[in-house]
């Protein structure tokens, strides 16, 4: 399966860390997510695992998580969105990363 490249949006810069998205910038950047993986509601599988995609409101509810050192960018976190997307084994690679290290356990 070929992988489509990060969306470029115009609603903020690319090289904007996630930490720094004002409330409505993360409510965008959640819309786009959640569509990217198929809509709320949708189930995926894969290797094993299944997932239920959530909602708007509970990917904005996550930024209350967010480690307020975040430095992963908008596209880093677009590139593992669209590789997860495609692979629900994806949110371990690389790619992911500096995403995953933004929201604690």
């Amino acid at each position: 399966m070929r992988l489509r490249s990060a969306i470029v949006h115009d609603w903020v810069a690319n090289d904007a860390t996630i930490g720094s998205l004002t409330a409505e910038d993360q409510r965008t950047f959640c819309e786009w997510l959640i569509a990217e993986e198929g809509g709320p509601g949708t189930v995926k599988e894969g290797d094993g695992f299944t997932i239920t995609v959530g909602t708007v409101d509970g990917c904005v509810s996550d930024f209350d998580a967010l480690d307020p050192g975040c430095t992963a960018t908008v596209a880093q976190g677009e590139t593992c969105i669209v590789q997860f997307a495609a692979d629900l084994c994806a949110v371990d690679l690389p790619a992911c990363a500096e995403l995953n290290a933004c929201f604690p356990e």
